[in-house]
């Protein structure tokens, strides 16, 4: 995995410059087994006298379904984004869900204004398109 993700960086002693590189057989491999491993259960933790969890001080392993069910999980809605809002930002949602955990709403909405990019804001009625409204107005 190591070799696969992070490059390796060598001097070029000729041209003074540094490159890096990254093993494409490593990469191949680790997409082989990323293929081969999806929906696979990959970890299991030990009971009884060697319970980690319990070491750990963490709870017991809930279903997925059980974590569906759970109220915290409600987050606070905060724009919502046509498919061609979508579509631009796609490569960079990370960039967004960064700004809104660290601004808040407020500057999630600054971040897509910035952008150009069309947001609405949330109601219970979102489903509806409002296209006829300009961007980050709701």
């Amino acid at each position: 995995m190591r070799d696969a993700l992070i490059p390796q960086r060598w001097e070029d002693p000729k041209r003074g410059e540094f490159v890096e590189t990254i093993d494409l057989t490593a990469r191949a491999k680790l997409h082989e087994y990323e293929r081969g491993m999806a929906g696979r259960k990959v970890l299991t933790w030990s009971t009884g006298r060697h319970d980690l969890r319990k070491a750990a001080g963490l709870d017991a392993e809930r279903s997925d379904e059980e974590i569906a069910e759970d109220d915290d999980l409600d987050g606070e809605d905060v724009a919502v984004l046509p498919r061609e809002t979508w579509a631009a930002i796609e490569r960079v949602a990370t960039e967004l869900l960064t700004v809104t955990e660290q601004q808040g709403p407020a500057g999630a909405r600054e971040w897509l204004d910035a952008r150009g990019l069309e947001w609405w804001l949330p109601t219970r009625l979102t489903r509806q398109s409002r296209r006829e409204q300009a961007p980050g107005h709701g």
